[in-house]
């Protein structure tokens, strides 16, 4: 009885110590960023600019909503880049839709020939979103004005680059091969003052287990 319970315990040792290797080897990356949808995609040029905004709808959203829609987390499992694809600056290696009321698509970059995560917040040649495109949108504010925002397309490059100085590598290898899990959530929401449209962009990026 002694010795069963000594090896069933060296075996779940031996288990732990396994899977513990396990994770290790695995890169996690974790970005989260916020913007004001009126100043990054038409900055200067929105008439009621400086008035409360009373909610926003999308093609799906037809119900306006006063204050907070999120969607996801939507998970994927993308792959990495191909030999055939040009080599660095990366143009999109996949793009992918999502079930979602609020992202119309995502350009993804992965597992890039070389080190995957920047140092820096430009991610020319390393892996990150390229691209978000939005559904388009309705802002309605206080005086009955709508403005349509139709150009929402968010580059990623520069402002949805996960990179080490800002923390967003959080374990693993700076240099992983293989698919990844993917999650991205992303929140609309009209900030407390009523004065901003708030996008709150989230994602993740997991290798996979050996």
């Amino acid at each position: 009885m002694e010795r069963k319970t000594i090896n069933s315990c060296i075996a779940a040792i031996f288990t732990l110590v396994l899977w513990t290797i396990e994770v290790r080897s695995q890169t996690e990356i974790h970005f989260a960023k916020t913007f004001n949808l009126l100043e990054r995609i038409q900055p200067g040029v929105v008439p009621t600019y400086g008035l409360g905004i009373v909610g926003f709808k999308t093609v799906s959203l037809t119900d306006l909503v006063r204050r907070t829609y999120t969607s996801g987390p939507h998970p994927y499992f993308v792959g990495g880049a191909r030999p055939e694809d040009p080599p660095c600056p990366f143009t999109p290696v996949f793009s992918l839709r999502y079930p979602s009321n609020i992202i119309y698509s995502v350009d993804w970059v992965c597992n890039v020939s070389g080190r995957d995560i920047s140092e820096d917040d430009d991610c020319a040649c390393e892996t990150h979103i390229a691209n978000i495109q939005l559904m388009p949108i309705w802002v309605y504010f206080v005086d009955g004005s709508v403005r349509y925002l139709n150009d929402h397309r968010i580059p990623g490059r520069f402002v949805l680059c996960p990179n080490i100085r800002d923390g967003h590598h959080i374990r693993g290898p700076l240099d992983f091969g293989g698919p990844v899990d993917t999650w991205i959530t992303l929140t609309l929401r009209v900030a407390d003052d009523s004065m901003s449209l708030l996008a709150d962009i989230e994602y993740n990026i997991i290798t996979s287990r050996l």
